[in-house]
This record gives C-alpha cells, structure tokens and sequence, in this order.
C-alpha cells in the first residue's frame, strides 16, 4: 500500500516564483518540512535581493530596474513551462517505454573481495623494540657485547616468527569466516532471486496479492510532475481480472495558477500573474482527466495479460464546504476500461474530456466543483480477520454493568452500536479476530460520498484513565490500515495527555458518558459503574 500522507500545506515565494506541496503524517512533521523549505527559499531570495542591491549599487538606476524586468520574465518563462508541462501531461509523456523489469529486482552485488587489513609482522619493528645495539669494534675488546647482542636477535628472531605464525593463524580463520560469509550472502541472494521468480510466476497466476504488489512497485516507481501530488491504494479483483487503484488526486489548492510574472516598474517589484478563475477550472478538469488516462496507460504499459485486463480509477478529492467550513472528501471520478480498448487509443492526441466520455466514465459536472460520484468499483473490503458477528445488544440485561462484561462481549456491542450509528444504505462494521493481532477491534466502511471511508473502531473495556498509549496505538494502526478516521471507545475516562494527542488528528475519543449516551440515543438503557 502506498504510503498515506494526512497533512498537507502548500508554501509559495512569489520573488522566486516558487510553489510545492509539503506533506506529512502529522501536521508537526509538515510544519518542520515547510518551515525547511522556507527558510531555503527565504535564504535564496536573499542571495538574489544582495546581488542586485550590489548590482544597484555599483550601476545605474535603470540597470537594477532593468534586472529586475529580466528576472521577471525568466520567472514567467518557469512558471509557464510547469503549466505546459501540465497542461500537456499526455501529449509530452506518451507513448512510454516499459520501466517495470522482474530482472530489476534481483540481486546481482558481488561479495567484497577478501581483505586482511592486519600488517605482516616486521623484524625491524621487534628489533627496535628489544633496542639490539648494532655491531661495534667494541665486542672485539668486550666478547660479553656480542654475546648479548646476538642473544637479543635470536629472541627477536623467535619473536618475529612467532608474530608471523599467529599472523598466518588469524588470516586463515579471517578468510574461513570470510568465505563462510560469502556462502551465506550468495545463499541469501540466491533465496532472494528466486522468490523474485516465484512472485513473477504468482502475477501470472493472477495472485491477488502479488497483483496488488507489483501495481504499487510500478506506481510508487514513477516519477510523477513536481506539481503533482497522487496518493494511491490498489486492489485486485482476481475474478474478473480487474486492478481497483483508489486514488487521492490533487485539490484545486495543489495546482499551480500561476501564469507569469510581471515587473511593476513603479513600485519596484515582481507581482505575480494568475489564471482567471474560469481558466483555472478548466485547467484543473483538464489535469485531473489526463492523470486518470496517464495512470491506467502506466498499469497497462507495465503489465501483461492475463492477469489484468481491466483497470478501474478512483479519483477522489478534498475540499472546503464554504456553507460550513468543513472539509470533505468526494470520489469526482470513476473510469474504467478493459485493455483491449484502451491500448488503441492514441494518448498523445485525444481530447481527455472527450476521451473520458468515450470510456462511460463518471463525473458529475465540472471536476473543479468537487462533485461527487459513486465509484464504479470499489476496493474490496474482504478481510480474513473479520468473523461472524455476535448479536449482544438485545438479549442484553439492562443491569449489566458494561465496564465488567466479557471483552469480546463488549467489542460486539460496539460493532452493533456503530453499526445503528452509521445506518446507511451499504454501510458494513466487522469485528475482528479475538486475538486482535492488527490492532483493531472492528472495521467500518460507510459509502456516503461526504462523510464515508474506512473506519478503524477499538473497544476499551477499562476501569481507570485510558493511558495515551492507547491512543497512539490506534493512530498508528490507522495509518497503516489507511483509514479515514479512528474511534476509540472505552467505558471510563480519557486524561487531558489522551485529548491534547488526538486534538488535531481525525480520532474520536468517546468515553463512558458518551457511549451511554450513544446507546440511549438509539433507545437501549445501558450501565457503567467504576470501580
């Protein structure tokens, strides 16, 4: 699964003509990555503003207002190449090469060569050390000098081929350890290759699973425009050989409208130049088309029959209600198209609107208004954690307190609260296995175009404080599930460390006061008391 970014911010420099998307797990993280990015831009726009204030200083008048009219339309000569590059997003990259290779994966590095970085023994080395005097004509008048000298380089001879044996002792085992090394790496490469071999044997199989992994390599791997930000999840549908790639698209806050840059002579400075906002909204239907036509024609290119003969796109995008102020999230568009039909079409000429049309994919309006509609093939929400549900609710005794009931009990009474809570047409709360292993209680999938995704839900059955551990145990699960929101329930209390940490995360604390409120809401009368 592609990595899921939950906050984003867009940073501009309108001296630089600068603009990018900075995003992040956490909103800390994008404001320290913004912060970054700011401050080398901020550094960069100082640089330029020193050179042309030396500039001024050393020339005319005219010639620093001259500059700035230059660097005013070297920055319109940038921005217009990042809209054409976008405006033509099909026309400049199709048709392409494959770039997704089986053989890419595989190891081939060479073992290091066998390198004993200890120095041979040195007899001069010892002999120093021992401080053997040289020969005199002293030891003609005093024999008792060669004696001992002569017995200082017999012992620094004995020393020296003592050293080289032990050398010789430690280099072969060096070596035996190096060689054993090398069987194990080239046993391990050898391993790894062939699974490489076993994965390509399961793609052509139609694995579902090894689907979904090579859809994710081959769209993780390319390098999308800079101004583009796509943040996909696929699945697989192995019976009718369907690749599903869900994909978060970019907001109109994410593209560039800048057009240009003019010099404003009076006032000495660099303004910027925007789309007018109807132009821009075409530019936007007109992106958003050519990335869905781009990203099947990747999958297609990438891939080979059998195992995908169609692709489904779900583009969704997010937005502000300006009535509310809320953000929402809409699925504004839904194509899908069987290979044989699609590997005909020309992608470098076709009108993308019209291309969409051709293909019966759905939008509902003009894209830049954020309409939604339904997915034409959503992801699949099976999942071998989930089990038969329990019904608790109604044969429930009113006078059981819930804060002591069987856990598995109270995690089924939460999947059917949740799930007269959500109550929609095609709503669906699973509870997971006992044994919990993914960190998750209950998943929810809620279909509505505005409010709706995955839901991940953890029951609590506490009688104290629930710890801030708990919370962050189940943001991280959220991230790795890929959910839109986390609920955690519990039957006591969250302390103010719990809330600070999920104030500005998509994560509902309830507590026991709410869920008995909850509960009474749907008209069930349930009881907690601490102990």
């Amino acid at each position: 699964m592609a990595k899921k970014f939950l906050w984003q911010r867009t940073i501009t420099n309108a001296y630089l003509g600068r603009s990018k998307i900075v995003k992040g797990a956490t909103r800390a993280e994008v404001q320290r990555l913004a912060a970054l990015e700011l401050a080398k831009w901020a550094e960069e726009e100082k640089q330029k503003k020193t050179k042309m204030q030396q500039a001024f200083e050393k020339k005319t008048q005219q010639e620093y207002l001259l500059a700035l009219e230059e660097q005013a339309r070297q920055n319109s000569e940038e921005a217009q190449q990042r809209i054409d590059a976008l405006q033509h997003l099909l026309a400049q990259r199709t048709p392409m090469q494959p770039y997704f290779h089986w053989e890419s994966f595989k190891k081939a590095t060479a073992y290091p060569p066998f390198k004993f970085q200890e120095p041979y023994p040195n007899l001069n080395s010892i002999q120093q050390e021992l401080k053997i005097p040289p020969r005199s004509l002293l030891e003609k008048i005093a024999p008792a000098l060669k004696t001992k000298r002569e017995a200082l380089e017999a012992e620094a001879q004995r020393l020296f081929e003592a050293a080289v044996t032990a050398y010789e002792q430690r280099k072969t085992a060096a070596l035996e350890k190096h060689e054993q090394h090398q069987k194990y790496f080239a046993k391990m490469q050898v391993d790894f290759n062939r699974s490489i071999d076993k994965k390509q044997t399961q793609f052509s199989q139609g694995d579902a699973e090894t689907v979904q992994w090579v859809m994710t390599q081959i769209l993780e791997k390319y390098q999308f425009p800079e101004d583009v930000y796509l943040d996909f999840e696929v699945d697989y549908e192995p019976s009718s050989q369907t690749a599903i790639i869900t994909a978060q698209v970019p907001n109109l806050e994410e593209i560039p409208r800048i057009i240009g840059y003019k010099f404003v002579k009076g006032e000495k400075k660099i303004a910027p130049i925007e789309m007018k906002q109807k132009e821009f909204e075409q530019f936007y239907d007109s992106l958003i088309q050519q990335l869905v036509l781009f990203v099947i024609h990747i999958v297609f290119q990438n891939t080979s029959l059998p195992p995908i003969q169609s692709v489904v796109f779900n583009g969704w995008a997010t937005g502000i209600n300006p009535k509310t102020g809320l953000e929402f999230t809409n699925c504004i568009i839904s194509v899908q198209t069987q290979r044989e039909q699609f590997v005909l079409l020309n992608l470098a000429k076709v009108d993308p609107k019209a291309c969409i049309r051709e293909l019966k994919g759905l939008v509902a309006g003009p894209l830049a208004q954020l309409a939604p509609v339904k997915p034409l093939l959503d992801l699949n929400r099976a999942d071998s954690r989930f089990i038969a549900a329990r019904e608790i609710l109604e044969n429930m005794d009113t006078t059981e307190n819930l804060a002591e009931m069987d856990w598995e009990d109270f995690e089924h009474l939460v999947r059917e609260l949740f799930e007269k809570e959500f109550g929609g047409e095609g709503s669906e709360v699973h509870v997971t296995q006992a044994s919990r292993d993914k960190g998750v209680d209950a998943v929810a999938f809620d279909p509505d175009p505005i409010r709706g995704g995955k839901f991940v839900i953890q029951a609590k059955r506490y009688n104290n404080v629930v710890p801030v551990g708990a919370v962050r145990e189940l943001y991280g699960t959220m991230i790795s599930e890929g959910a839109t929101k986390g609920i955690l329930v519990t039957t006591s209390y969250y302390g103010n460390d719990a809330r600070e940490f999920a104030k500005d995360k998509p994560i509902a604390l309830i507590d026991g006061t709410n869920l008995v409120y909850m509960f009474s809401k749907h008209g069930y009368q349930v009881k907690i008391e601490l102990h």
